[in-house]
């Protein structure tokens, strides 16, 4: 009888990690990146609209993609904390002070526009 050979990865019992650390670390990468996306799209509508003013709706688009960012960036601040605790393996520092970034930029934003 042959033995079968393992592919790299094919072994779950190989991660340190458990399901739910696994999927509460994915669920908070995809929502940084979610962010970082929207975030983005704001930053392209703004210079857009800058240069096309009569552009009205994407300036709406804009402020649409801003308030999506915000509610993103309160979902991934707040998978922060469940991510420590789940997790055996804690995240790069780096890792954690960007998605605090992204998950603070759009409120930051918002903040300004309040006061001026």
């Amino acid at each position: 009888m042959h033995k079968r050979e393992k592919g790299l990865g094919s072994d779950p019992s190989a991660s340190n990690e458990n399901q739910a650390a696994e999927a509460a670390t994915i669920g908070w990468m995809l929502c940084a990146l979610t962010a970082t996306v929207c975030e983005l799209g704001v930053v392209a509508a703004r210079l857009y609209f800058a240069w096309h003013p009569d552009a009205t709706v994407i300036g709406t688009a804009g402020e649409l993609l801003l308030f999506a960012s915000a509610i993103i960036g309160v979902i991934t601040l707040a998978l922060i904390p469940v991510v420590y605790r789940v997790s055996r393996v804690k995240p790069p520092t780096s890792v954690t002070a960007f998605a605090v970034t992204i998950g603070l930029i759009p409120w930051l934003i918002l903040l300004r526009q309040m006061l001026s």
